[in-house]
Parts: C-alpha cells; sequence; structure tokens
C-alpha cells in the first residue's frame, strides 16, 4: 500500500510540533527580560560616584584592557 502525504500537512504537522519550543522560548525570554529590569532599577539606584565606576570597569572589560 502506497500513501502520498501532501507537503503542506507535513508542514502543518511539524509547525503544530514547534508550540511547546515557542513556548519555553518565550518564556526564557520574559524571565531575561525581568532580570534586566530589575537590574536597571538597581543601578538606578546607585550614587553616581558608583555608577561611573562601574561603568569605566564594564567599558575597559570590552575594551579588553585598553585604555
Amino acid at each position: 500500500m502506497t500513501v502520498t502525504v501532501d507537503p503542506n500537512l507535513a508542514a502543518l504537522v511539524r509547525q503544530a510540533r514547534d508550540e511547546d519550543a515557542a513556548v519555553a522560548d518565550l518564556e526564557g525570554c520574559l524571565q531575561r527580560l525581568r532580570r534586566a529590569r530589575a537590574a536597571q532599577s538597581a543601578l538606578a539606584h546607585l550614587p553616581a560616584e558608583q555608577l561611573r565606576a562601574v561603568l569605566q570597569v564594564r567599558r575597559a572589560d570590552l575594551d579588553g584592557g585598553r585604555r
């Protein structure tokens, strides 16, 4: 017995299976967004001198220590 599968139906099955992965990706993105906003809030409460110092360290790290 030979069964022919419509390529459009096969694509629909693949897309339907992808829902769980998409939800997991979305949950991960929401967690990252919450962490980023919490970090922004914490940084906003730092004294200016401390924030400036941490930004200089960050810049030096990004530059590979070159200054």
